[in-house]
């Protein structure tokens, strides 16, 4: 579970006779929760991921009715708490351990619906929802670790998921 939090940078309108066409363009602040951010050894589906960065492109089309059709595209990346990675595995393995990784990678494609509630000259809101497919990248991870004057490699695999993903929300703007 990760959490994006987005600050708008740019928006851009197409109007023509039959609707109105929005691009949103986004960058922000990505958050991991759960096990995803845990660095706690006695969870083992810990992903020792810290906050990055999220970019988003979502567009939307709204005929002259209360209807809209909404797309969205959204990429993070998080980078892989490589420190406290080693330091745990120093301790189970009593040795200096030293680490290197890529960062997580993740990304969304969704479609969807909404419905505008709100529609005067200087505000509106809407309701909408859209699911999706969601896939995320888990990076190989190196070790080094040094025991007793002597050197050993090992690797944890790079890893490749996908699954559906459901979003909703509700969006007042003011113009």
């Amino acid at each position: 579970v990760f959490l994006p939090a987005h600050l708008q940078s740019q928006e851009g309108y197409y109007r023509d006779i039959e609707g109105t066409f929005d691009i949103d363009l986004g960058i922000g602040a990505c958050i991991p929760f759960s096990d995803l951010g845990s660095t706690h050894h006695s969870n083992s589906d810990a992903g020792y991921a810290m906050g990055g960065f999220t970019a988003a492109l979502r567009g939307s089309y709204q005929q002259k009715s209360r209807f809209m059709a909404l797309g969205s595209f959204l990429f993070s990346s998080l980078p892989y708490n490589l420190e406290a990675l080693a330091n745990y595995q120093s301790q189970i393995r009593q040795g200096n351990t030293r680490a290197d990784a890529r960062h997580w990678q993740i990304q969304s494609l969704q479609l969807g619906g909404g419905y505008i509630w709100l529609n005067r000259d200087k505000i509106s809101g809407s309701l909408y929802g859209q699911v999706g497919i969601q896939f995320i990248d888990k990076p190989q991870v190196n070790y080094r670790l040094s025991q007793s004057g002597n050197t050993f490699r090992y690797v944890d695999a790079h890893a490749q998921d996908n699954g559906l993903l459901f979003s909703g929300g509700s969006r007042i703007s003011y113009k």
